[in-house]
């Protein structure tokens, strides 16, 4: 299943950014094993963003999801955008100059959150409209090449491979 493959070396492309050779991290270990096994029994879209945060939170690297990463003043729904380089959710008021800033929906916001404090088992039942898990899916693949200065290879790879299967399925469809 090439699709599986492709979250696979994309996930352990992450870890590989994320770690030094020789250094232990225990929760980190456990978030990669756990994943790759849900990996081969789930096709669920959020795997990937919930490994993202987690690995995030693993390697210290947790997005600011609550208060302003400018001001501390506490996050209001529907006031908020968010910041890779400043590392979180930004109020209306704070506009850093030169920094990136990405929209950042209610619902996104509340998805992120909720990745942030629930186990897997948790995520897998919800339901999640497309352009929820597309501005999360652009949010958490903008904040780790931030953090970790690079582009992951992988990303792409899995994006075409993602790409292609949606486009069979039309297709799949279509014929029917």
């Amino acid at each position: 299943d090439l699709g599986k493959l492709s979250r696979a070396l994309y996930i352990m492309e992450l870890v590989d950014a994320v770690t030094n050779e020789g250094q232990s991290n225990y929760n980190l270990y456990n978030l990669v094993l756990d994943t790759l096994n849900q990996l081969a029994v789930d096709n669920s879209p959020m795997l990937i963003p919930y490994f993202q945060i987690r690995l995030l939170s693993a390697t210290g690297f947790r997005p600011e999801l609550y208060s302003c990463v400018d001001c501390s003043s506490n996050i209001s729904p529907g006031s908020h955008r968010f910041c890779p380089g400043r590392g979180g959710v930004l109020c209306d008021a704070c506009s850093p100059l030169s920094a990136k800033i990405l929209p950042l929906s209610v619902d996104s916001l509340k998805v992120l959150r909720f990745f942030q404090k629930e186990n897997y088992d948790r995520i897998v039942g919800l339901n999640l409209k497309n352009f929820v898990k597309a501005e999360i899916q652009t949010l958490l693949e903008s904040f780790l090449e931030y953090t970790l200065d690079k582009e992951m290879k992988t990303s792409k790879f899995l994006g075409q491979v993602e790409s292609d299967s949606r486009d069979n399925l039309i297709g799949t469809i279509a014929k029917r």
